[in-house]
């Protein structure tokens, strides 16, 4: 059950990144899901703090057509988990809305379309979080855990 929940925030995060869920952002959602990378190379990308400049939604639209995990570099998808990651890592859960503490790019290592990618995807996810509680909906978010962040090294 934490696997799954891991794998729909995962996937809420990236959906909303991509402009909000069509079917084939669906699709996109369930690729991201089961696209294998190599832990060591991401976790080193995150230690090592090199600078990652990928276009975030370039790639998930890729991952999105069909065999489009077959098309991607497993290193870009490498600096995609390692970039999300990042800024990720310093998201917390503050009244009931997610709010990074990084106030740039550099203090992460990421261009600055990685990180206004990141933050846009984040002010998206929160709006429509706060569109769901003014509809009556009872909805549960979860703090940004360390069992998210280890499912980006997998």
């Amino acid at each position: 059950m934490k696997n799954f929940v891991i794998k729909l925030f995962v996937g809420l995060v990236i959906c909303l990144g991509v402009g909000g869920c069509t079917s084939q952002d669906e699709n996109f959602i369930q690729s991201v899901a089961t696209v294998k990378t190599e832990s060591a190379i991401v976790k080193q990308y995150i230690e090592d703090n090199s600078y990652i400049d990928v276009n975030i939604k370039k790639i998930s639209h890729k991952l999105a057509a069909p065999k489009g995990n077959e098309v991607l570099e497993t290193d870009l998808l490498n600096l995609v988990k390692a970039a999300v990651y990042r800024f990720y890592s310093h998201v917390q859960k503050v009244d009931g809305i997610y709010v990074c503490s990084v106030d740039s790019a550099q203090d992460i290592h990421v261009s600055e379309r990685v990180f206004n990618f990141l933050q846009q995807d984040l002010a998206q996810m929160n709006k429509e979080i706060s569109s769901l509680k003014e509809r009556g909906k009872d909805i549960t978010h979860l703090e940004i855990q360390e069992g998210y962040l280890n499912s980006l090294l997998e």
